[in-house]
């Protein structure tokens, strides 16, 4: 009985080593991500004035009501969708809802408008970015696991 709870208490101690060691390499790669995303940051001003909004009409509502500049980011429900474009037109959207009595607001999206075409410019710097986590990681593991 003595040698089980032993064999039991190693086993389990084992078991946390690995979980702080899978939460290290989370860690690791997360702050290489972000590393890499500051370091390849494009110098232009193009990703820095967007904004989003939360309504509560569903997208086929939503759609005809947008103006051109203006996207369905994300389609929630029948009855809700996420709204993503330049922060002057989607503020323009927020009062036309308002007008409406229509549910809506602000989301903060830190300037980026996700799901949207304005995202496009950014996937070179981001693949780029998620290219040397890779290689971050695969260095990383081979000196873990020799």
């Amino acid at each position: 009985m003595q040698l089980l709870r032993l064999v039991w208490v190693a086993f389990a101690s084992l078991r946390c080593c690995f979980a702080v060691a899978l939460l290290l390499l989370r860690l690791a790669c997360r702050r290489k991500l972000e590393h890499n995303c500051r370091e390849i940051q494009p110098s232009n001003d193009s990703f820095s004035h967007f904004n989003a909004l939360f309504s509560g009409v569903g997208y086929n509502e939503a759609k005809d009501m947008l103006p051109p500049d203006v996207f369905v980011a994300c389609r929630n429900s029948k009855s809700s969708c996420t709204i993503s474009g330049p922060t002057e037109s989607v503020e323009k959207v927020i009062e036309s809802f308002k007008e409406k009595k229509i549910f809506v607001r602000g989301v903060n999206v830190s300037n980026i408008a996700y799901h949207s075409p304005y995202i496009k410019p950014a996937a070179p710097f981001l693949h780029e970015a998620l290219l040397r986590v890779r290689n971050f990681l695969s260095f990383y593991i081979a000196l873990v696991f020799r």
